[in-house]
């Protein structure tokens, strides 16, 4: 899903554009991660280590029999031993303090759901993933600049003519839109998920954007509320 995100490269796309797309795809790449990752602290994702218990008669490792996967609102947790899964569920009790833990042995799945945070903490969340935004935006300013500088120096080196510039400059702005507004897309995906009910629009174009993003909102494991628009 996120490589449909991706600005879709056209084969006469010189190589000073070409080379900017794929420095800004990298930041693209770390923005997403960061902002979707914001609220699953290191803490949840590390709630197997260093735990151990007894399965057959032998201790080991939990590390070795499940596997969590941490998400803003509960962390998943999968074990193909779904025999051992009550005396695990117990340990994390006992060792981490989580008391809401729900068994899907059907799906080799025990679900911890995490305590909400509160309102000050969504709104430090909130403006993390908006500072996540603003960072990514300088970054791109960046790229622009040093690529700027290099087809000057073409220009200047009589490498490339004064209209391959114009054209490598027209490619560049609309590769920097692309990712400004992919980037925009899942901020808002992320932040309403962040503050679902309490989230206002600050105008019509986000509204608007924030349409656009619907289709990737697996990206950023956004899930609508039955009573949202």
């Amino acid at each position: 899903m996120l490589e449909e995100l991706y600005f879709k490269r056209k084969d006469d796309l010189d190589s000073y554009s070409d080379a900017f797309e794929s420095r800004v795809r990298d930041r693209f790449d770390i923005f997403v991660s960061e902002a979707r990752s914001a609220g699953t602290s290191d803490e949840n994702k590390q709630i197997l280590y260093g735990l151990r218990m007894r399965v057959n008669g032998k201790e080991r490792r939990v590390t070795d029999l499940a596997e969590a996967f941490v998400t803003m609102t509960h962390i998943d947790i999968r074990m193909l031993n779904t025999d051992a899964m009550s005396d695990l569920a117990k340990i994390i009790k006992e060792e981490k303090g989580f008391s809401k833990i729900d068994m899907m042995p059907e799906d080799q799945l025990m679900r911890i759901t995490l305590p909400k945070p509160s309102l000050e903490q969504k709104l430090e969340l909130n403006d993390f993933v908006e500072n996540r935004l603003t960072n990514f935006k300088k970054n791109i300013m960046g790229v622009k600049a040093q690529t700027g500088q290099q087809i000057k120096a073409g220009l200047d080196k009589e490498y490339i003519q004064p209209a391959d510039a114009t054209k490598a400059g027209k490619n560049i702005e609309k590769i920097s839109e692309h990712y400004v507004l992919r980037a925009k897309m899942l901020t808002l995906l992320k932040q309403k998920s962040i503050l679902k009910g309490q989230f206002t629009f600050k105008s019509e174009e986000e509204k608007a954007i924030f349409r656009k993003a619907k289709p990737f909102a697996s990206v950023m494991e956004f899930v609508e509320e039955e009573n949202e628009e």
